[in-house]
């Protein structure tokens, strides 16, 4: 079997074009091998390229645990480098993904890709609305309950706010397992740590952020995560917060612009290695 290593600020994927669509889709727990970074190859996910009912090509996304996701903001855009690399997509035009989520339209812009994410939603309106927030977080290493605030786009979300860039960075590396969401998701969530910071000198917003994402526990960069933060932040700061926001994580820095609740994320993506399964 040939796989592709790729990553798109060091979120890393492996990816395979079934573009006949004859492939059967691996199995969980050949997923989990592939992606363990000692007895595989390593990967925050997988993907596989197929035929689409209605866009160019469909995103087949896996988190490492096997399980399956919407979509993955950092993974369409290796998705793209990959298309464009092998002569799939000249990127002359858009790029139309189908994603579980639906079709996500995908431009090669300067330094990498301009992703058309789709509509920003909050799934408890109402509270968010009155309250800015409608769940409780507990993270290990912090005392206490820290408020949260669920946004889908279209996978699921829970955004939190920390004092300083100081508590974020004292935080140890985490697993799903140390996150706990009350009232909990019952197809799990993202949880997106964040710390608000000022402006740029030409007027966009900074957010340092942390991510644990469903499926695999904190990874060095998410994509959906990015933008989930960036609308949750300008929902709290409300009339004149920046349309466009400077997401900064441990593996780089994505931007993402915000018009109603139309969410756009920009970034680069590469591809690392073609690899050759022998076993």
């Amino acid at each position: 079997m040939q796989l592709t290593k790729a990553h798109a600020t060091a979120n890393d994927f492996l990816l395979y074009a079934d573009l006949a669509g004859v492939s059967e889709p691996l199995a969980d727990a050949e997923v989990r091998r592939l992606c363990d970074r000692r007895l595989g190859i390593g990967a925050d996910g997988l993907i596989r390229i197929a035929p689409a009912r209605e866009g160019d090509f469909f995103m087949d996304y896996r988190n490492a645990d096997g399980s399956y996701a919407e979509m993955c903001g950092n993974g369409i855009r290796a998705m793209a480098a990959y298309l464009r690399e092998r002569g799939l997509h000249e990127f002359s035009a858009p790029a139309r993904i189908e994603t579980r989520g639906g079709i996500v339209t995908v431009n090669a812009v300067a330094g990498g890709f301009r992703v058309a994410m789709g509509r920003a939603i909050l799934p408890a309106r109402e509270i968010a609305e009155r309250d800015g927030f409608d769940v409780a977080v507990t993270i290990a290493g912090i005392a206490g309950q820290r408020p949260g605030l669920s946004v889908a786009l279209p996978n699921p979300h829970v955004v939190v706010a920390l004092p300083d860039a100081a508590n974020l960075a004292a935080l140890p590396w985490l697993a799903e397992a140390d996150v706990q969401i009350d009232p909990a998701p019952r197809a799990g969530t993202n949880v997106e740590l964040v710390v608000p910071g000022g402006e740029t000198s030409d007027g966009h917003g900074v957010i340092d952020m942390r991510v644990i994402e469903r499926g695999v526990g904190e990874t060095r960069s998410c994509g959906t995560g990015a933008c989930a933060a960036a609308f949750a932040v300008r929902h709290w700061a409300g009339a004149g917060a920046p349309a466009i926001w400077q997401v900064r994580m441990p593996g780089g820095t994505l931007i993402v612009e915000i018009d109603g609740e139309d969410v756009y994320l920009t970034g680069p993506a590469e591809l690392v290695a073609d690899v050759t399964l022998l076993s």
